[in-house]
């Protein structure tokens, strides 16, 4: 049989003595309110510890280290372009990529008329990019989603 946590049982143990259940509920409610919220917001680290526990594979299953880093590292998913990847905690999405993406559809959906001149060529640009902060880019992880040409091979690419 389970056991309620301490704090509940004192509250209702103090209402028996006051008679005074309504204090009890608020303070149930308060209780149960502060253990969502660490819980929800990782602090302390309490969710990524207990989303560890089993070595992660509970939260990558729900792809719940999309959102609270387990095991040091975080997951990014990207379903529509088929790809996914664990990636350091420490590290930040690069915002270049959002900026663009954001210039992108501003252009798409303006009233303006578009601009007389050549069209410029389209250029593969990275799906998702993360690297430490403060960094300038030698150390990184892009990805990076194109068509594969016939007759290539990743060994053209060279040796890493």
């Amino acid at each position: 049989m389970r056991r309620a946590p301490a704090a509940v049982v004192q509250s209702v143990q103090l209402a028996e003595h006051t008679n005074d259940w309504q204090s009890v509920i608020v303070q149930v409610c308060l209780q149960t309110g502060c253990d969502f919220a660490a819980l929800g917001g990782n602090l302390g680290g309490i969710s990524s510890g207990l989303l560890g526990l089993d070595g992660g594979q509970f939260a990558a299953q729900l792809h719940l280290d999309v959102l609270v880093p387990v095991r040091g590292f975080k997951r990014c998913v990207d379903a529509g372009n088929g790809f996914e990847f664990q990636y350091p905690a420490e590290w930040l999405a690069d915002q270049t990529l959002y900026r663009r993406a954001v210039q992108r559809a501003e252009a798409a959906r303006s009233l303006d008329p578009q601009p007389i001149r050549r069209r410029q060529r389209e250029v593969a640009e990275p799906s998702a990019a993360f690297g430490p902060a403060g960094s300038t880019g030698e150390e990184n992880i892009s990805v990076i989603v194109a068509p594969i040409y016939e007759g290539f091979y990743l060994a053209s690419l060279g040796t890493p």
